[in-house]
């Protein structure tokens, strides 16, 4: 506002001298007025072109200043900057050692549970964080050292029982579920054995620190072990810890497996047992259909050639089974039309072959129905497996083992019933086919003896 004020005046100033210089001799006190009026602009001038140099020199003053203040600024800003980097740095070193610390934390809490899980099933007591004499529980690092100390401490015990033979009275139980008392030898904490007057052997765990008889057999290490005498052999049964109990393992009967398989089971072992009755009856057939008696077979041979068919077919009259009804027909046809003898011989063939694939058909219904009743089996424990786990759960395997045997027992059965029954009802059948093919070929031999006969008979003649 003061700058347009100044050339204002300074307008004003020339105009006042123009006027001035035009009116000067007409109006001197008028003139005298405007010169007071230039020198009072003219001193303001000077004042304002001081002020504003006053003004100017304060503002440079003021702008260094501010440079000087903004430099320092900078330099605490890197100062800064640096402090942070460093403390940066120094969070992270301290997080790696934190994370160190509780990873050694967390390893320390591992073998602390470890071992008092050990402890535990070994039958030792635990860590009690209460010290008798001193602070009413212990916390933090003073806690954790304490229970590493005490967990050693009680390993290294562990360990010299475990490598150790103790003998010591105590109580036991027998195969028959009476509780005796005798001497129990323990090696380590890995086998037992018992002696008493009721009964002697090794001892496996039933839960609960309590020993049972197992092994009756090992009575006479037992009494030597109690006794203190050394023996050549040591039968051991090696077990974990005492608070469960361990199931023998039984090698099961074909009874049992039986049982396990259910009535499906029962019913292909009775498929089974009258498959292979019937097969052996066709086999004893096929044996007696296929009995022969060569030199008898010969005689009516050299008859024939001779052609007395009389005598051959008084001789064929002592042989039996297939091949004597075959020959018989065979001279029969020879006597009434020989043109027509081999017609009667593969009559006579087709008429034997009910007698030679008698008990075929049954024995292939067998072999079909022994793996389908296993398939049936199969299914049925399947369905009980599943109603179970619809009932309990998967809680405890051991309620679908019974299911599941039923299944597997079953298609096992099944299986060893067909496979062996297919081969035996194979053997059969070739067998028969080889008995009819012989039969034709005794049959076609025995004329065609006849017809070399009569041509032998022809020349000499």
């Amino acid at each position: 506002m003061k700058m347009p004020r100044l050339f204002f005046l300074v307008g004003l100033l020339v105009s006042a001298s123009a006027v001035q210089a035009q009116t000067a001799a007409a109006a001197d006190p008028l003139v005298a007025a405007y010169q007071r009026e230039f020198v009072f602009l003219d001193n303001e001038i000077r004042l304002l072109k001081e002020r504003q140099k006053a003004v100017a020199t304060d503002g440079d003053a003021r702008i260094e200043a501010s440079k000087k203040g903004l430099d320092d600024l900078e330099a605490q800003l890197l100062a800064l900057t640096s402090k942070s980097a460093q403390m940066t740095e120094d969070l992270k070193v301290a997080d790696s050692e934190s994370q160190k610390t509780q990873d050694s934390f967390d390893l320390a809490q591992t073998i602390i549970s470890q071992g008092n899980t050990r402890l535990t099933s070994a039958g030792l007591p635990v860590f009690s964080a209460t010290v008798p004499g001193k602070s009413p529980t212990l916390k933090g690092a003073q806690r954790i050292q304490a229970e590493l100390e005490y967990v050693f401490n009680s390993s290294v015990t562990l360990l010299d029982q475990v490598s150790s033979i103790r003998s010591a009275p105590g109580d036991f139980f027998l195969e028959d579920g009476r509780k005796v008392s005798g001497t129990v030898v323990q090696l380590g904490r890995i086998a037992s054995f018992g002696s008493s007057a009721e009964g002697s052997g090794t001892l496996a765990p039933a839960g609960k620190d309590i020993l049972r008889l197992v092994k009756t057999e090992n009575a006479a290490a037992a009494q030597a072990l109690a006794q203190g005498t050394p023996t050549p052999e040591l039968p051991l049964y090696l077990y974990q810890g005492l608070d469960k109990n361990v199931e023998i393992h039984v090698e099961k009967s074909w009874q049992k497996s039986l049982e396990e398989g259910g009535p499906v089971a029962f019913v292909i072992v009775g498929v089974g047992v009258v498959g292979f009755l019937i097969a052996g009856l066709r086999a004893l057939f096929l044996l007696g259909l296929a009995r022969r008696d060569e030199a008898r077979m010969k005689s009516i041979f050299d008859q024939v050639g001779a052609d007395d068919l009389e005598g051959a077919a008084t001789s064929s009259q002592s042989l039996k089974g297939s091949m004597g009804r075959v020959i018989r027909a065979a001279i029969a046809g020879l006597k009434s039309n020989p043109e027509t003898v081999e017609d009667a011989i593969q009559a006579q063939i087709l008429e034997e072959h009910p007698r030679l694939d008698r008990f075929r058909s049954l024995i292939t219904v067998f072999v079909g129905a022994a793996p389908m009743l296993g398939l049936l089996g199969t299914v049925s424990g399947m369905i009980r497996v599943f109603d179970i786990l619809t009932i309990f759960g998967t809680s405890d395997p051991k309620l679908v083992s019974g299911g599941i045997s039923e299944a597997l027992v079953t298609t096992a059965l099944g299986l060893s019933v067909a496979i062996p029954l297919l081969l035996v009802g194979s053997l059969l059948t070739t067998w028969s086919d080889r008995v009819t093919g012989e039969l034709e070929v005794r049959a076609l031999r025995l004329v065609a003896h006849r017809h070399e006969g009569r041509r032998l008979a022809a020349v000499a003649s």
